[in-house]
This record gives structure tokens, sequence and C-alpha cells, in this order.
């Protein structure tokens, strides 16, 4: 699923699939996907990535600042501190949600071929 504006505090998107969104998602605003979340924009809101229990599942986000990240049925917080303003991405490792700097450790490459979903 592709979206295009900004998801607004209030609405919810939901689907069984990836979901890519070319905008901004607000605080009180909700992203639930199969897949990845992939956000070309501020990310404030919850997401829940591989949703139910997928994962493998990442959600990247140009500004990382979500009140509240899900992958498969591990949860974390937003934290306290400043929001992340590289292009960062989340996933989990070591059954704990790890966000790490996109442009220093791509998740993609471990894909030996593109995709099609």
């Amino acid at each position: 699923l592709m979206l295009k504006g900004r998801v607004r505090s209030g609405q919810k998107i939901e689907t069984a699939r990836h979901v890519m969104i070319f905008g901004d998602v607000n605080p009180g605003a909700e992203i639930i996907a199969g897949g990845d979340i992939i956000v070309l924009g501020k990310l404030s809101g919850k997401v829940h990535a591989g949703n139910p229990e997928n994962k493998e599942a990442i959600v990247f986000a140009l500004a990382f600042e979500p009140t509240l990240v899900k992958i498969g049925a591990i949860t974390a917080t937003g934290s306290e501190e400043a929001g992340q303003t590289v292009p960062v991405f989340a996933s989990i490792e070591d059954g704990a949600i790890l966000v790490r700097d996109y442009m220093k450790t791509n998740p993609f490459r471990k894909m030996p071929w593109p995709e099609v979903v």
C-alpha cells in the first residue's frame, strides 16, 4: 500500500502487506502492516510492522520519533530524547527492537534479488 500525504492524529491505516507513506505520521496516528512500514517523512505516531507475528519486518523513517513501535509481538515505547534526525530503521535483534542508522547498516543488503510482493 502506498499513501501520499500526512497521516493525521486519530487516523488508523491498516494493511496485510507492506505500507509506504510519502509524508509524515503525526502523533496520535496509527499504522498497522503485515510487512514493513516505510515513512518518507517524520514518524511521530504508533506503528506495528509484521502484524501479527512477522519478526523479519522493519520500520524505516527519515525522522524517527514514534510514541510506540511494535514489530511482530515485540513492543518498544518512544524515547524521552530528541528523535533521530538521520534515516533510521527499527528491527528485531536478539529478542528486542533495535534502532539503527540506515546509512551505516542497510537492512536490504541481505536480499539477493529484488522481491515482488
